[in-house]
């Protein structure tokens, strides 16, 4: 991952466009790129995804399976916000509504975060 040297408040980061495709985490108040996944990796993501799908139907329960959402993680330091793009994310159908129209990131606790271990494993755990 490579991370740039200017410290960014979590708003900013809501609104920053390089005009770039490029993804980017927010880590302790700094931008870092956040690569893209592997075909192995994605297709353990896939897998992953269809089992947590089938689950949430088999249990009539009104969550969703997002993979391209940012979670923010709560710090006491405004300066070290922070914002990580989990692997898998499960989310409850209210909490997609509340971010409808915006960027895709949940302010609220998911329901559950799913990282799969790779070659960046450093960063993942």
């Amino acid at each position: 991952m490579t991370a740039t040297r200017t410290r960014m408040s979590f708003q900013d980061y809501l609104t920053y466009d390089d005009g770039t495709d490029t993804r980017y985490e927010l880590v302790r108040g700094e931008l870092v790129v956040s690569p893209l996944p592997t075909t192995e990796h994605s297709d353990v993501i896939d897998r992953l995804r269809d089992i947590f799908r089938d689950a949430i139907r088999c249990q009539n329960r009104e969550w969703l399976v997002k993979v391209d959402i940012g979670t923010y993680v709560a710090t006491s330091d405004r300066n070290s916000e922070t914002s990580r793009y989990p692997d898998l994310c499960i989310i409850t159908r209210e909490q997609w509504a509340e971010i409808k129209g915006q960027t895709a990131v949940i302010l609220s606790p998911p329901q559950l975060i799913v990282e799969i271990v790779s070659t960046n494993w450093q960063d993942d755990y």
